[in-house]
């Protein structure tokens, strides 16, 4: 007769599990423990009083183990003595926790570092080729296998720079490995260290209960990729490399700051001394959730750069799709609450198969310290991030939604709950009650969720397998260029393409501005960003607002979904150029404050070759290479004569002439080409330069024009993204800036969107239009046949900055114009609340 087997899961407390597998043929008894926090763990299995059964391998009958942080061990097994007589099993179990002590995970971790020490330092020797030149790791593998060595991403090594944020203050000792402290008590293992026989990215199916969060408090962003999971091929479509590979080189690809990127990375996790991963893991042995978590960790810079956030981001990140986050304190979300129009939403997001989660107030103290939320709460974590699974409406009015946490545990123990009484027969006929215990999933009301969470996250994704009508996406790099006059400081204009959007069939869009997300390492803070969507009247030459945003400072600012007939559009992405005006004041208040401390980071732009040629430096090389990807708006890897007009209006103050143009086409590039190459743009500044006069002073000045510092740094610009996601068929082409186009794409979202204030009968209107949470604009309209002098005074606003010069303004409104008077931002992240 073949031997079955039977296993079972018992917790013996919060933080320790014991597994037992039975055996029938013959009766046997295997026993494992797992411990799931940072303590070792003495236990005792006592089995004295049990009758007809023996342990196997020893005397007596009490089996002993010591468990180590995060680890499973084999205690022993116990079996049947004999079929012929009676038997009675009975088990007792007695622990005792401890920490390790600091001197002996000191000296472990002491120990890994020497260890690590000569590994990392060949890996410098080894000519691994840079991510972008290797897009399928071929070269990579090549080189493993002629070397005999894995793959270690020197860009984001398994050292402790790799785990903390650069301004985060570590000790020399620290650093080195040497002086070992709590956070730094890190062994750096390969995935073969720590998975217990066959390991794969991905084994069996993709499900939520896949997810185990560690210690890092990223619930935000394991709470997006558990979201995910309800549509298994979005997270395999971030998977370049699927399966498991002798060489450590994996690929998984993010759409970061609303560009996709493909990160590489190797197999090295931070895990306790002699244990486990300290960060997520999958329940099971799979690669794909600790791949997902560090290569996120190495797009924003280090580990600890991904603590806290908000799920939606997350989302954007993983699906490039357009997301919103609908908070419930809102004063615009309140009447949508109360007319049941929200309710409305959430099931249709449901039956669009968008992705959702819900955050609840507070703070998560649980991640880090351990504790749990007591007996007689909701069941609810706070500051937690749960997936919202799904919005349905009984036959008799309840509206319910299904949550998940994505711990797989911790419930909601109110209406609707696992064992609530309202789940009577009528409506478990009606809607699939939950009941299994503690699973992490539960019902819970409408009702109940506005009460106890505190905004909801919509991820608009349509995937082609998961939607009948998938986005048609485009995407374009493009930056905002701030130009300011030094005579007349109030007088300033940002620079930035626009782009002709053309359908032959009306559909449905949403166009939105990304900029880079200051959790990355290196990320300028945020300035105010929006995008209007414009119908051009040619005829006219006027301009109707078919879709806008106003600017907001703001990761990203988007319109809604926007239903646009077939024809042209004008796209613009805008800003009031605030954030950047103090960008530049700051840059120059420091070189006037500090003339030696400038004079000092000023770095040379040219140098003398063997030929004894005054050249460029690197710096300006490098300067001129991200200044024509700057101009090359259409990203063809070619500079047409509109495109290097732009540079010439900043530089000469005239457009190039025409035969002008094509001479340069001529000598540095070939016949056929469309226009200048960035090689042949960077050899043709190299030859002006040398003939007319190699001044090194007039180049410096040119680059101050174009807002670079005496480093080479660039100041007076943000890059930025702007992404287009449609229903039907489209193609976008770059056009050159339009002073009338931008005006009106500033100004028409606060008139035609905001809220109207009239005086003198109508004549006089003010409009007040807020754009996200970080951006309020006010415009006024003058009907009057006369000229109107109007004031506004913001002076009594709080961590306000305006575009004008005070916060107390006046100015001349010709009769039939209208003119904003003020654009409203926070002055101070740091500050945080602003009002006006």
């Amino acid at each position: 007769m073949a031997s079955t087997k039977a296993k079972t899961r018992s917790e013996l407390s919060e933080v320790l599990l014991l597994f037992t597998t039975r055996e029938d043929d013959p009766i046997t008894f295997a026993y494992e423990v797992e411990c799931t926090t940072f303590k070792a763990v003495n236990i005792t299995l006592n089995f004295e009083g049990s009758e007809n059964f023996a342990i196997e391998g020893q005397k007596g009958m009490k089996l002993t183990a010591l468990v180590r942080p995060f680890s499973r061990v084999k205690v022993g097994k116990i079996y049947l003595v004999s079929d012929d007589k009676r038997a009675s099993l009975k088990m007792g179990c007695e622990w005792t926790m401890t920490e390790p002590s600091m001197e002996e995970t000191a000296a472990y971790i002491q120990a890994h570092v020497l260890q690590m020490q000569p590994i990392l330092k060949e890996a410098e020797t080894i000519p691994f080729p840079p991510p972008e030149t290797d897009p399928s790791d071929e070269k990579v593998a090549q080189i493993c296998h002629n070397y005999g060595k894995k793959f270690i991403d020197k860009d984001f090594p398994p050292t402790i720079t790799s785990l903390f944020k650069a301004d985060t203050k570590l000790s020399p000792g620290e650093m080195s490995g040497m002086s070992v402290t709590k956070r730094s008590a890190i062994e750096w293992k390969r995935a073969a260290g720590f998975m217990e026989g066959q390991y794969d990215v991905f084994l069996g199916g993709i499900e939520p209960g896949d997810i185990r969060q560690g210690a890092l408090g990223d619930c935000w962003f394991l709470c997006a990729i558990a979201a995910l999971t309800e549509f298994p091929q979005l997270v395999l479509d971030l998977f370049e490399t699927k399966e498991h590979n002798d060489h450590g080189v994996y690929r998984v690809r993010f759409c970061k700051n609303g560009w996709w990127q493909s990160v590489r990375v190797d197999d090295f996790f931070p895990c306790f001394p002699g244990a486990g991963p300290i960060y997520s893991r999958s329940n099971g042995n799979e690669l794909w959730v600790m791949l997902l978590e560090k290569a996120f960790s190495k797009l924003c810079g280090s580990y600890e750069a991904i603590k806290s956030g908000w799920a939606y981001e997350a989302m954007m990140d993983m699906t490039g799709a357009p997301c919103k986050t609908i908070r419930f304190d809102d004063s615009t979300i309140t009447p949508l609450i109360e007319s049941g129009q929200l309710w409305r939403d959430l099931m249709f997001y449901d039956g669009e198969n968008y992705i959702m989660s819900a955050s609840t107030p507070g703070e998560d103290t649980f991640t880090e310290t351990g504790n749990r939320p007591g007996k007689d709460s909701t069941g609810l974590v706070a500051g937690h991030a749960y997936t919202l699974v799904a919005a349905k409406q009984t036959s008799k009015g309840d509206r319910l939604v299904k949550l998940r946490n994505p711990w797989g545990s911790m419930e909601w123990t109110g209406d609707w709950s696992d064992n609530s009484p309202l789940w009577t027969e009528e409506m478990q006929a009606e809607i699939e009650r939950l009941v299994e215990s503690d699973d992490g999933m539960f019902w819970m009301s409408f009702e109940d969720l506005i009460k106890n969470f505190y905004s909801v996250n919509v991820c608009m994704v349509r995937h082609k397998d998961y939607h009948p009508v998938p986005w048609v996406e485009h995407r374009s790099k493009f930056h905002y260029d701030y130009d300011a006059d030094e005579l007349t400081p109030e007088t300033h204009r940002v620079n930035v393409p626009m782009y002709v959007m053309d359908m032959s069939k009306k559909g449905d869009f949403i166009v939105e501005v990304h900029q880079e997300d200051m959790r990355c390492h290196g990320a300028p803070e945020y300035m105010d960003v929006g995008v209007s969507i414009l119908k051009v009247n040619e005829t006219y030459g006027t301009f109707t607002l078919m879709g806008g945003t106003g600017n907001t400072v703001e990761r990203q600012n988007g319109t809604p979904l926007v239903t646009l007939p077939a024809g042209k559009y004008l796209v613009v992405p805008t800003t009031t150029g605030i954030k950047l005006k103090q960008s530049v004041a700051a840059q120059k208040e420091g070189e006037l404050n500090g003339a030696h401390h400038a004079a000092a980071a000023i770095v040379p732009l040219v140098r003398e070759n063997d030929a004894g040629e005054m050249v460029f430096t690197d710096v300006v090389v490098n300067a001129y290479s991200e200044l024509f990807d700057r101009m090359d708006y259409d990203g063809d890897g070619f500079l047409s004569k509109s495109e290097l007009d732009q540079y010439m209006m900043r530089t000469e103050g005239a457009p190039v002439q025409d035969t002008a143009f094509q001479w340069l086409k001529h000598k540095f590039e070939s016949k056929e080409a469309p226009g200048l190459s960035k090689n042949g743009f960077i050899r043709a500044q190299q030859f002006v330069f040398q003939h007319t006069g190699a001044d090194e002073e007039k180049l410096r000045n040119e680059f101050r024009i174009l807002g670079y510092n005496g480093s080479m740094k660039f100041e007076s610009g943000r890059a930025a993204v702007l992404s287009i996601h449609g229903t039907v068929d489209y193609t976008v082409k770059t056009s050159v800036f339009d002073p009338a186009a931008y005006e009106e794409a500033v100004e028409l979202p606060c008139k035609t969107l905001g809220e109207c204030t009239t005086f003198e009968d109508g004549k006089i209107c003010l409009y007040r239009h807020r754009s996200g949470y970080c951006g309020v604009s006010f415009l006024v309209e003058n009907k009057h046949t006369f000229p109107l002098i109007f004031n506004l005074d913001c002076s009594k606003s709080k961590n306000v900055v305006s575009h004008r010069p005070s916060l107390k303004h006046q100015m001349v409104i010709p009769p039939g114009e209208a003119k904003i008077m003020h654009h409203l931002l926070p002055d101070s992240a740091e500050v945080g609340a602003w009002s006006w």
